[in-house]
């Protein structure tokens, strides 16, 4: 029995206006990350919406404080937002560089979704801690919503939690384990 042959890939006829518009040419070459002698040819970004939510727990404690009556100043979402906004791009940069930093959940939600921790320094010593979900909606939307926040010199982590100690534009990767707050890696975002 003959063996049927394979299909072969069909090229389309490239014309030599088509070639003209593709030559690269040898100058413009330069180092980058790669290589010593490499040239750019394009620049694209891709958009991203990234939605910031308020959970009604953190809501109940800007308005009503902590189960014991105390009130939680310093946690309004004023305070936060900023906080927020500038720690996608530390987020960014730590995920892409740690393997072991996950902070993004996918659908399905579980039962214990992975909760970031962002630390502010207010005060001396003292931390606006606040408590985060990172949801991936599609590929054009991630979903922050802001759990809870409380103004605090020694908030409690979760075993193998992450969290990220702000002073300005430079940032602490923390992660809990084995009973201390270690640091992984730091980072400044330089505008």
């Amino acid at each position: 029995m003959a063996k049927s042959k394979r299909k072969r890939i069909i090229r389309e006829k490239v014309t030599t206006s088509a070639i003209k518009e593709t030559i690269i040419v040898e100058e413009g070459f330069t180092k980058n990350a790669s290589s010593d002698n490499a040239k750019k040819t394009l620049v694209f970004n891709e958009q991203l919406n990234i939605e910031i939510w308020i959970d009604k727990h953190y809501q109940n404690r800007v308005y009503h404080g902590s189960d014991d009556g105390t009130v939680r100043d310093g946690i309004e979402y004023s305070n936060i937002e900023p906080v927020l906004i500038k720690s996608f791009k530390h987020i960014l940069y730590y995920s892409l560089k740690h393997k072991n930093f996950v902070f993004l959940n996918h659908p399905p939600n579980k039962v214990h979704n992975i909760r970031l921790i962002l630390k502010e320094l207010i005060e001396d010593e003292i931390f606006l801690n606040i408590v985060v979900e990172y949801h991936f909606i599609n590929l054009n939307t991630i979903e922050v919503t802001l759990v809870t926040a409380l103004k605090s010199d020694d908030f409690n982590f979760s075993v193998g939690q992450f969290g990220i100690e702000f002073e300005n534009n430079y940032s602490k990767l923390l992660q809990f384990n084995n009973g201390k707050i270690n640091e992984i890696d730091s980072y400044e975002y330089l505008d």
